[in-house]
């Protein structure tokens, strides 16, 4: 998830979800009864939201880089290889859904993973989306 990324947001965003994901992991092998199968649960959760915000950061960065001109390609380039790209883009992205089912599919009913954890794992983004917006308006309230 980590790289080399232009908005320093997104990267305390990746970085919060990261250091969540294994907190509530730590906390569940401190409180839950049945400590490997939360822990393993949340850490897959977190895996399975790492992989499609992976998939929709590779999505938008192509079809900004194909809409912008961006990436070695000049606003010259034929009608015929911008719509093959674009195509290349959307398929990736509809097949993310595939992928986010069958790799759901596996990890409950193959796995018997814990589905609780598997929710707090798949949560940890959102809670870090949440810390971000509590630094960003803690932050205008002092400046203020």
């Amino acid at each position: 998830m980590i790289g080399k990324e232009a908005d320093p947001v997104l990267r305390r965003i990746e970085r919060d979800a990261i250091v969540a994901c294994i907190g509530f992991a730590a906390i569940a092998w401190l409180v839950a009864a049945d400590r490997l199968d939360a822990v393993i649960g949340i850490l897959a959760g977190g895996a399975v939201t790492g992989v499609s915000y992976s998939v929709i950061k590779l999505v938008v960065d192509g079809m900004v880089s194909v809409l912008t001109g961006v990436g070695g390609q000049a606003r010259g380039v034929e009608n015929r290889t911008n719509r093959r790209v674009i195509a290349t883009v959307m398929a990736k992205f509809v097949l993310r859904y595939a992928l986010l089912g069958l790799i759901g599919y596996v990890m409950i009913a193959r796995f018997r993973l814990h589905a609780l954890g598997l929710f707090v794992g798949a949560s940890c983004v959102v809670f870090a989306i949440a810390l971000e917006s509590f630094r960003v308006v803690s932050k205008s309230r002092m400046s203020s």
